[in-house]
């Protein structure tokens, strides 16, 4: 999977969105993904941050989110969106939304094949989740939705979620 993934961004000629670190840290809170000894797993910088001096990323233009983790463990394969915010919920879905549909991100999962595809909304342990409800999200998006709210200056680990029942 991330073999393949790996020639998209290079037809693509984005292989410099590809981070070494699977650490990202935004907003106060961070997010990381920890392999198992057997998986093995590649962070995507979305977020195009090069007009302000930054990294460059996926997507350039318009809303997008921060980055996006492709990871394989003992036959599974994953794909997760992760949005970093604050309290704004209901922007950090939008994030998520368009970088769904956007045409690179269908690429890149083509290629990868994921059995599960995850939204990760990240927010602060007072932001409001509770619309919309998950449930119709998820049957219009086709990505398990998985909002974490997260005390500042903690980071989540996305391995996590491999041990949940992810449809």
């Amino acid at each position: 999977m991330i073999v393949k993934v790996r020639e998209s961004l290079g037809i693509l000629d984005k292989l410099d969105c590809e981070h070494d670190s699977l650490f990202f840290q935004e907003k106060g809170k961070g997010v990381k993904l920890s392999p198992s000894g057997n998986g093995s797993a590649m962070k995507i910088r979305v977020d195009d941050q090069t007009k302000n001096n930054g990294s460059s990323g996926l997507i350039s233009i318009g809303a997008r989110c921060d980055c996006l983790y492709f990871y394989e463990q003992s036959g599974k394969r994953y794909a997760f969106l992760v949005e970093l915010k604050g309290n704004n919920y209901p922007t950090a879905l939008k994030q998520l939304e368009t970088t769904i549909e956007h045409w690179v991100y269908k690429v890149l999962c083509q290629a990868g094949n994921p059995s599960r595809k995850c939204a990760v909304a990240i927010v602060s342990e007072k932001a409001n989740i509770n619309r919309p409800r998950v449930e119709e999200w998820e049957d219009k998006f086709n990505h398990r939705l998985i909002p974490i709210r997260l005390p500042e200056d903690q980071t989540y680990d996305l391995a996590q979620l491999t041990k949940r029942k992810l449809r």
